[in-house]
C-alpha cells in the first residue's frame, strides 16, 4: 500500500503493516541527515496504531534540546524535499511536510524536550493502542468526520480535537 494523500482531502485507509516500515525508513533518513540534533523520534498519529484506519500520511514526532538543534535540523533537511512551515497550529510544534505540495507523504512535528507536544502525541498513541473502547470510539469519530468533511482536512482535524484533548489531559 502506498502512502500519501492529495492535499486538503480526507480519505481513510485500512491499517497497513507497511506504515511502521515506512516510519522506520524515514526515521533512518532523518537521523542520517540530522545526526545528533535529534534527542527522540517517535511514530505518532493514526498510522502508528495497529488496526486503526488512517489517512495514509506518516506522522513523525521529534524532540530536540535547543533552538540551535532545531535550526540545524531546518538547515539539514533539503527544502526541495521537506517543506518547513515553522510553528503551525500548535505553539511549540515546528512543522515540516514531505512530498510534493499536492501529495504529502510524511508530516514531521519537531518540539523541544521538556514540553508537552511529543509527550501528548505519545500519550494519545499509547492510549489508543491499549484501550480498545477508546480506539473504537476514535475510529467511529474519524469515519463520521471523514465522510462529512472529505474536502476539508483542517475542519476534520479540528473536530477530532475535543476527544484528543480529553485523553491527553486525563
Amino acid at each position: 500500500m502506498s502512502i500519501g494523500l492529495k492535499r486538503g482531502t480526507v480519505a481513510l485507509r485500512e491499517y497497513s503493516e507497511q506504515w511502521p516500515i515506512e516510519f522506520e525508513k524515514e526515521r533512518s533518513v532523518l537521523l542520517e541527515l540530522t545526526g545528533s540534533n535529534i534527542s527522540r523520534i517517535e511514530h505518532i498519529g493514526s498510522t502508528s496504531v495497529p488496526g486503526l484506519k488512517a489517512k495514509p500520511i506518516i506522522d513523525i514526532g521529534i524532540e530536540v534540546k535547543s533552538t540551535e538543534d532545531l535550526n540545524e535540523i531546518i538547515k539539514a533537511l533539503p527544502n526541495d524535499i521537506y517543506e518547513y512551515f515553522g510553528e503551525r497550529d500548535i505553539e511549540g510544534d515546528f512543522f515540516f511536510a514531505k512530498g510534493p505540495e499536492s501529495y504529502r507523504t510524511h508530516y514531521i512535528h519537531v518540539s523541544f524536550a521538556g514540553t508537552s507536544q511529543l509527550r501528548d502525541y505519545v500519550k494519545f498513541r499509547e492510549s489508543l493502542r491499549s484501550d480498545k473502547n477508546l480506539k473504537a470510539e476514535y475510529a467511529e469519530l474519524k469515519e463520521r468526520l471523514a465522510e462529512k468533511h472529505q474536502s476539508d482536512r483542517k475542519l476534520y482535524t479540528k473536530l477530532k480535537g475535543d476527544l484528543i484533548a480529553k485523553v491527553v489531559s486525563s
